[in-house]
C-alpha cells in the first residue's frame, strides 16, 4: 500500500483559473495537493460548488441537437433542387399546373426521406449517450459520499475499486495492486498495472503508471486518486475536442451530382438561348412565343425524378447498415463506403474481440493450441500438428493439463456471468482467460469451491510479480498429493517462476527443472505476440494451514506455460479478405508492440512483413 499523509495544509482561498496540470506524473501529490488547494482528507462541499461553477461540470461538451427547422431546410441545400425550384417556379408562373405539381412533389419527397432517415440516426444516438451517466465515490469532508461523476472538480479526492470507471484524470495517491483497461486511450488489451512513483517529464502517455485517465476501467485492486483535469481538459477531453474540429466534406457522388448539374444547366441554358434564337432570326417568331417555348424546353430537360431516385436509393443503403447495427446520421455518407480504397482501423475491439484468450498451453510433453475466443467457455483442444480436437475424456486423462487447468482455476479472483445471451467477465482480463481456458478442458465453479476450497492466498503483488493461492485438495482426481492434502497452486511471470522453481512436472511425476527448455518456449510463444504466464504448484503441510512468501523458495514445481492475446475477430477476417477482393487496402493501427503487432496482423491475412512505428511516421 503507497499512501501520503494529511501533510497539506487545506486553503481558503480558490483558485482563480482551472489548473494546468499537464505534467502531474512528473510531481508528488503534496505539490499537486499545494496547487490545486486542497487535502487528503477532500474538499469542502462549498469550496467544489464554487470550483464547479466556475470550471464547469465533469462531463464531455454535448452538440446540441440540430433544429427540426434547420434539419428540414438542409434537405434543399443541393443544386439540383435549386435548378427544381426555379423550375418549378417559372412552371407556376406560366400557369403550367401539372408540370409545377410534379415537381414540387419530387421536391417534397426527397426532402421527406432525408429528414426522417437523419431524424432517426440523432434520437438513437441520442439515446445511447443518455446511457452513459456514472456514479463516482469522492471524499468530501473527510467522509465518502457516492455522487454524480458531473459534479466532480480538480482538487477532490476520488475512490477506486475493480469494476469502476476512472470519472476524471486523476493522479494516484494511494493504490494496492491497482490495474486499468486503458485500451480506450492505447489500444492495448492488456491492463496496465499501476503504481503511485513518481516518473519522469518525458514518460510517455501509455507509460504514465501514476495516472488513471477518464473513461478507462479498474480491473483489479483499489486506490484513491486526486482530480487533476476535469471535462475538455482530460485526455480523453483533448480527443474528443480533436474530433469537434474535423470538417464535414462533400461526398464523391454530391460532388458528381454537383458537377453534373452545373453541366446541365450550362446546356439547358446553351439550349433555351439557341432556340429563342432560332426561332426569331430564323422562323420570325415573337420574343414572346420563343421565351414561352424555350421555358418549355428548360423545364422538360431537367431529370427532376433524379434527386428522388438518389435519396431513395441511399434510403435503402442507410437500411442495410441498421440492419447491421451500423448508425448513419447523414444519408449522403454511406456512399462514401462504395468509395473507399484504404481503410486505417484500430485494432483493439474492433479487428480482435478486445477480450484476453488463453491460445496455447505448453507443458513438458505437449504443445496444446486453445480454439475459441472471448469469455464464452467454447472451445477445443488439440495438439499443436493435428487437426483433430481432444475428446474431454482424452483430456481428462492427461494428468499434466489437467493439473495447469486446475492451477489456472485455483489461482484466480476472475468470475464469468451468463445474462442476457452474453458471457460477462468480472476481474482481470488476464485472469478471465485462465478461467475460460479451465472451464473448456472440462473443470467447474462448482469443483473449484467443493474440492479444491481455498484457504489463504499471496495476492499478486508487482514486486514478487505472481500470485499464489493455498487450497485443500481432494485426491479423488488421481494426483498422488495424499489424502486431503494442501497444496499450492502458483501463476505469475515465466521467468520469476523460473527462477523459484526446482522442479518440473513430467509425464512419470517430478523431475528436474530443464530451464533451457522453458527459455526455448517462451521466447517461442512471445514471437507470436503472446503474453505467457507460468503455472507452478508444490505440495503444502497439512499442519500449516497459511501461506508467506518464504514458501515459494522451496519444492515450487513448474507445470506449464500459457500463451494469451487477444484474438481476431473471425468476421474480421472475412471482412479483410473482402476488402482484399475488392481492392481495398487495410491498415491496422495499434499502440501494441510491432512484434505483438505483426503477429496479429499475419492471422488477419494483412501484410505484416512491414510495421511501421510511431517514432518513423
Amino acid at each position: 500500500m503507497h499512501n501520503i499523509t494529511d501533510s497539506v495544509a487545506a486553503d481558503s482561498l480558490l483558485l482563480k483559473d482551472p489548473p494546468l496540470l499537464d505534467g502531474a506524473h512528473a510531481q508528488t501529490p503534496e505539490q499537486l495537493l499545494t496547487a490545486l488547494n486542497g487535502i487528503v482528507a477532500g474538499l469542502t462541499e462549498a469550496e467544489s460548488t464554487t470550483r464547479r461553477l466556475r470550471w464547469g461540470d465533469n462531463q464531455l461538451p454535448v452538440t446540441p441537437p440540430t433544429p427540426a427547422w434547420r434539419r428540414w431546410l438542409r434537405q434543399f441545400h443541393n443544386l439540383f433542387i435549386y435548378v427544381l425550384l426555379i423550375s418549378a417556379t417559372i412552371s407556376l408562373v406560366l400557369q403550367h399546373w401539372v408540370d409545377t405539381g410534379v415537381i414540387l412533389a419530387v421536391i417534397l419527397v426527397n426532402a421527406a426521406i432525408g429528414y426522417v432517415q437523419e431524424g432517426k440516426a440523432e434520437a438513437a444516438l441520442r439515446a445511447i449517450m443518455s446511457l452513459s451517466k456514472s456514479l463516482s465515490m469522492v471524499v468530501r469532508n473527510g467522509a465518502g459520499f457516492s455522487i454524480d461523476s458531473s459534479q466532480l472538480v480538480p482538487g477532490d479526492v476520488v475512490m477506486l475499486q475493480a469494476g469502476d470507471k476512472v470519472p476524471a484524470d486523476l493522479r494516484l495517491i494511494e493504490c494496492k495492486e491497482l490495474r486499468c483497461d486503458e485500451a480506450l486511450l492505447t489500444g492495448e488489451s492488456q491492463s496496465a498495472a499501476k503504481t503511485t512513483a513518481t516518473l519522469p517529464p518525458e514518460t510517455l502517455l501509455a507509460e504514465r503508471r501514476n495516472m488513471a485517465y477518464m473513461g478507462t476501467l479498474v480491473t483489479q485492486g483499489t486506490a484513491r486518486g486526486l482530480v487533476i483535469n476535469t471535462g475538455i481538459r482530460t485526455e480523453i477531453g483533448a480527443i474528443n475536442q480533436l474530433v469537434q474540429l474535423v470538417k464535414t466534406t462533400a461526398t464523391p457522388l454530391q460532388l458528381q451530382l454537383g458537377k453534373l448539374a452545373q453541366q446541365l444547366t450550362v446546356a439547358i441554358l446553351v439550349l433555351t438561348i439557341a432556340t429563342m434564337a432560332f426561332g426569331i432570326l430564323v422562323r420570325d417568331y415573337t420574343l414572346a412565343q420563343m421565351f414561352q417555348a424555350a421555358i418549355g424546353i428548360a423545364v422538360a430537360a431537367i431529370p427532376e425524378g433524379l434527386p428522388a431516385i438518389v435519396t431513395i436509393a441511399l434510403a435503402l443503403g442507410v437500411g442495410r447498415m441498421a440492419a447491421e447495427h451500423a448508425l448513419v446520421r447523414r444519408l449522403p455518407a454511406v456512399e462514401v463506403l462504395g468509395s473507399v480504397d484504404v481503410i486505417c482501423t484500430d485494432k483493439t475491439g474492433t479487428l480482435t474481440a478486445n477480450a484476453m484468450t488463453a491460445r496455447q498451453l505448453v507443458n513438458t510433453n505437449n504443445h496444446y493450441l486453445i480454439s475459441g475466443e472471448g469469455y464464452e467457455p467454447r472451445g477445443d483442444f488439440r495438439r499443436k500438428g493435428e487437426r483433430q480436437p481432444i475428446s474431454l475424456e482424452a483430456l481428462g486423462e492427461d494428468p499434466q493439463l489437467v493439473h495447469a487447468c486446475r492451477i489456472a482455476l485455483v489461482c484466480n479472483d476472475a468470475n464469468l456471468t451468463h445474462d442476457n445471451n452474453r458471457w460477462q467477465l468480472h476481474g482481470d482480463p488476464t485472469e478471465g482467460a485462465l478461467h475460460v481456458m479451465a472451464l473448456k478442458s472440462g473443470l467447474t465453479n462448482k469443483q473449484s469451491k467443493q474440492q479444491w476450497p481455498r484457504l489463504d492466498e499471496l495476492p499478486f503483488e508487482s514486486e514478487k510479480r505472481y500470485m499464489a493461492v493455498l487450497h485443500r485438495f481432494d485426491n479423488s482426481t488421481g494426483d498422488n498429493l495424499g489424502n486431503d492434502a494442501q497444496a499450492m497452486a502458483v501463476k505469475g511471470a515465466p521467468d520469476r517462476l523460473l527462477e523459484l522453481c526446482q522442479w518440473q512436472l513430467g509425464e512419470s511425476g517430478n523431475e528436474p527443472l530443464d530451464k533451457a527448455y522453458w527459455h526455448q518456449q517462451l521466447t517461442d510463444l512471445a514471437a507470436q505476440g503472446m503474453r505467457v504466464l507460468a503455472l507452478a504448484c508444490k505440495t503444502h503441510p497439512d499442519d500449516q494451514p497459511s501461506l508467506t512468501h518464504k514458501h515459494m523458495h522451496e519444492g515450487l514445481v513448474m507445470v506449464a506455460l500459457a500463451g494469451l492475446s487477444d484474438p481476431p475477430r473471425p468476421e474480421a477476417i472475412a471482412a479483410i479478405d473482402a476488402c482484399h477482393s475488392a481492392g481495398i487496402r487495410v491498415m491496422m493501427i495499434t499502440g501494441d508492440n510491432p512484434v505483438t503487432a505483426a503477429a496479429i496482423g499475419k492471422e488477419l491475412g494483412l501484410n505484416a512483413k512491414r510495421v511501421m512505428t510511431g517514432a518513423e511516421l
